[in-house]
């Protein structure tokens, strides 16, 4: 995928963020430097099929997970399950990728959409999963969140 496709991503990612999240994402910014990498997150990946194929990738903490589930069923991040948290940075990836795909291509053509899998990983791990990876990040509220293609 190309630079140009991540740009497309990034701001589809922040569309849906605000959209369907009620949450403010910001572009990197090239002057600042990579965020921190927290002691654990959570890599959602969605693997599509059709005129394209290829898996897009989402990972962050799972705070911001939490955050955006909230927002969702419109409760205290205290009240939200794992679960829950999981669930909505799962459609958040569906979404927005569905929207992507719309973007690059149109109405015409028809794309399969696996079920977005979820892993949770320490740094270490997340490093070595992204190692390579055309990716962005976004800051979403002081929290960064990793946008990329995978194979």
């Amino acid at each position: 995928m190309t630079t140009d496709n991540l740009d497309i991503l990034s701001n589809t990612a922040i569309e849906t963020l605000e959209r369907f999240a009620f949450l403010m994402g910001n572009p990197p910014d090239n002057a600042e430097a990579s965020p921190a990498l927290p002691p654990r997150l959570w890599l959602v990946t969605l693997t599509f099929t059709g005129a394209r194929t290829g898996v897009i990738a989402l990972a962050t903490t799972p705070d911001l997970a939490r955050q955006a589930a909230a927002n969702l069923y419109s409760l205290e991040p205290s009240e939200i399950t794992e679960e829950q948290a999981a669930d909505a940075l799962k459609e958040l990836l569906n979404v927005t990728t569905g929207d992507y795909l719309h973007e690059l291509e149109g109405n015409e053509p028809i794309f399969d959409l696996a079920a977005p899998a979820l892993t949770a990983l320490d740094r270490v791990e997340f490093k070595r999963q992204w190692a390579g990876r055309p990716q962005v990040t976004l800051n979403v509220e002081g929290q960064p969140l990793w946008l990329g293609f995978g194979s």
